[in-house]
């Protein structure tokens, strides 16, 4: 994880570069607060505040790096911004295929 880390530092600059994780976008958000209102509320009201204190610390993290908006935190954004990447020419996959080589290649 860290090395896979490191990589990312190295690379968020770069204009082919669009990060993403689907656990801090805001749908996943919006699905543990509809689970607190529809299940368990304590438990996922607790989880969702665990969250946004992570996401808060990994805001701050990407603001010290120049890099805030260099993650897209919505599943919405991440294919308009990787529709529009390709338009212009840009491969924001070419830093997940690379990673998937590496981490491929380690198997073997």
């Amino acid at each position: 994880m860290f090395r896979y880390d490191e990589l990312i530092t190295e690379r968020v600059h770069n204009r082919n570069f669009l990060g993403f994780s689907l656990l801090h976008t805001a749908e996943m958000f919006l699905l543990v607060y509809m689970l607190a209102h529809f299940w368990n509320y304590a438990f996922f009201i607790t989880i969702l505040w665990a969250m946004a204190f992570h996401l808060v610390l990994d805001m701050i993290y990407l603001l010290r790096k120049k890099a805030f908006f260099v993650r897209a935190y919505s599943i919405v954004e991440y294919w308009i911004r990787k529709k529009s990447m390709i338009h212009h020419g840009l491969d924001p996959d070419e830093f997940y295929e690379e990673m998937f080589e590496l981490s491929r290649a380690s198997k073997n």
